[in-house]
């Protein structure tokens, strides 16, 4: 995740300067001199499955050559 660094300090045995971007993971904890630029991606929420029409269990499937058939004709 990146961050904007809001006040010169010293961390992780590293100088940080005030607005430099630096990025960290996730899992390290950081000082309040650390500003969070990026937010952790959101699960994605699943659209619900749209229902095709299903063929009932009595009708025998068409094949693809009646269905391209009865596309052609009509």
């Amino acid at each position: 995740m990146r961050y904007v660094v809001k006040v010169t300090c010293f961390f992780d045995n590293r100088y940080y300067k005030k607005g430099e971007t630096v990025e960290f993971p996730s899992a390290v904890t950081l000082p309040d001199y650390f500003e969070l630029i990026d937010k952790p991606a959101e699960k994605p929420v699943e659209k619900p499955k749209e229902e095709t029409e299903k063929p009932k269990k009595d009708e025998p499937k068409k094949s693809r050559m009646a269905k391209a058939k009865a596309k052609n004709n009509g």
